[in-house]
Parts: structure tokens; sequence; C-alpha cells
């Protein structure tokens, strides 16, 4: 993957080529997005090193991060950290990095989740050093946010950035070198999301794909649906899950385990709720769809301007019921 101009501007900036460059990731869009980035660093000559909590540390190769501590003695130093859905852990590297006067860049890779990283729920925040977005959308989502918390006067401690998201640029550019066949079949890319219970966010990965169902036999005229879980997900849960929509019918949700790239430069039908996914087969120039139907105030927060473009139903602006 190439990069801008303007993007290497502003690594240099932020000291990229003269740090010692520490990436932690817990979750797998920013295992993804920091392993993009090193892809990139490594072509110029810049070493980074990659450490693991939670999910990543599970599921990858990358050494697992004892504490921010390790890192006290090696200055200059970029603690670079991912998204993550624990949010709790974050304000806890955010916190000892700042404590031990390390300079600390938080990378958002999704559009959601704007002030959770950042605040405890109870008026305390943990700032950064910086605050990187993949785009100027999400970077408004962000102030927007944080103009929206009620009786508040925030002080962003953080500077803000603008780069890319790493990992969509890098598989948007893998699937642009695609020279095959597409196929009709539609392949569905599932949320960590409750399998059963709408009540959090109003729909279900069994309500939604229910409807995916209906929706593929009437438009598309197919008899199957590709399934490609969440790496957070339970995988036995999934096939439970399916099993029991497959019953009966001759209607079948087929799992596959491919890599994301190549099943979406594959097919032509990328369906989800609100995974990036989406947003890069939206790049990708594929024919997409969004399902969120039901959702209330929590789901619509769990989605953002891009995907509300490619809603699978089409919703007024007072449909979104209470939490």
């Amino acid at each position: 993957m190439q990069i801008t101009a303007e993007i290497a501007q502003k690594l240099r900036a932020l000291a990229f080529h003269e740090s010692s460059l520490i990436f932690i990731a817990a979750d797998p869009g920013a295992y993804a997005n920091f392993k993009a980035l090193q892809n990139i660093l490594d072509c110029q000559g810049i070493t980074s090193r990659l450490f693991s909590t939670g999910w990543a540390s599970k599921n990858t190769s990358s050494p697992e991060l004892k504490s921010i501590e390790q890192f006290e003695d090696e200055r200059p130093i970029l603690i670079c950290i991912g998204s993550r859905t624990d949010f709790k852990e974050t304000h806890a590297q955010i916190r000892d990095a700042k404590r031990l006067n390390l300079r600390s860049l938080f990378f958002f890779d999704a559009w959601k989740n704007y002030l959770q990283h950042f605040h405890d729920g109870d008026g305390e925040f943990f700032w950064p050093s910086v605050i990187v977005f993949p785009d100027d959308a999400c970077r408004i989502g962000f102030l927007d946010a944080v103009r929206e918390l009620n009786d508040t006067v925030v002080n962003i401690e953080s500077e803000l950035i603008v780069l890319t998201h790493f990992s969509l640029e890098e598989q948007a550019a893998a699937i642009s070198r695609y020279e095959g066949e597409t196929n009709s079949v539609p392949v569905f890319f599932l949320d960590p999301i409750a399998l059963r219970d709408s009540a959090e966010l109003g729909y279900s990965c069994c309500s939604i794909l229910r409807e995916a169902r209906d929706h593929a036999r009437q438009t598309l005229g197919v008899q199957e649906i590709l399934v490609k879980p969440h790496p957070r997900q339970d995988l036995r849960a999934i096939h439970q899950l399916l099993d029991e929509l497959n019953a009966n019918s001759c209607f079948k949700f087929v799992v596959v385990e491919e890599d994301v790239t190549e099943l979406v430069a594959r097919h032509q039908h990328i369906w989800g709720s609100t995974t990036v996914v989406l947003i890069l087969a939206a790049w990708a120039n594929k024919t997409i769809l969004s399902w969120q139907t039901g959702r209330n105030n929590r789901g619509k927060r769990m989605s953002n301007h891009y995907l509300d473009k490619f809603l699978a139903v089409a919703e007024n602006p007072s449909d979104a019921r209470e939490d």
C-alpha cells in the first residue's frame, strides 16, 4: 500500500521516524489496522513492535503486553493504542502512559463509540496525547459526541489528527487487483451482537438474518447466503443458530472461513449490520446492504452516516425506538 505525501508528512510530524514505536491491539479491527501500518513503516525502514492484549493475545502471534511500565525507560517513545470494546482497559493504558510521561496515540478504526474510549460515564476523562481518526467524518462524529454531553464543558486535551484507515486501504487495494468473476450469492458479515435477544440494539443476529433471507429469495432468486462470523463470536453458537434457521427449509445459511478480502473481491453482494467490512465493500463498488431493522437509539449510535445510506429497510428520523 502506498501512502500519500500528506500522510507521510503527518507521520514525520508525529515523530514516527525518530521514536521507539509501540502498537497495542486487543480487538481484531485494531490488530489489522496496526499490521497494515506496520507494513507501510517496514517499507520505509522504520521499526515498530506490536503487542497484544485481550482477543489478540489468544488469536495472534504478537507478544502479550505485560504493562505500560515495561516501556518506561524507552525514550523518545510513542505508545499507539488501538480501539477496543473493553473501555476500562483503554482508560488504564492512557492513564498509565500519562503517569509515566510517555506520549500516547489512540487510533480509531470504527466510526462509533466516540466517547467511551475516553470517558468513564461518571465525569472523568482519560485523554491521550493524540487522537488519530481514519477520516474527517470520524473526527466530526467525535466532536459532535463531545458537544452532545449534557451540561458538561469538555476540554479536549488531545491533539486531533486525521490519517486514514490503514487496513481498509490495504484491503481495498488488494480487491482492486482482483480480475476474476464475481458471484451473485450474498455474503453476510456478522457483528458480535446478541444472537437472539433484540433488547440491546433493537435487532439481533437472528432477526436480521431472517429478513436477509426473505430479501435474497425475493430480489436475487438465490437459495443461500454465505455467513462470515465475527472473529470474537462463538462459532458453535453461530452454527447452532444457523442450524435452527436452516431446519425444514430449502434455503440455507452457510458458514464460510475465507479471508475477508477474498470474499469481498469474489462476491458482488456484501451484507451486514454495522461492520466496517461494509465500508470496505462500498469503497470497492460492491452492492451493500446494512441490516439494522428495528434499531433503537443505542442501535442507531452503533451505525454511522456511511452505513445509513445503505439501510436495507429505510426508516424515518423518528423511527428509532427508545433504548
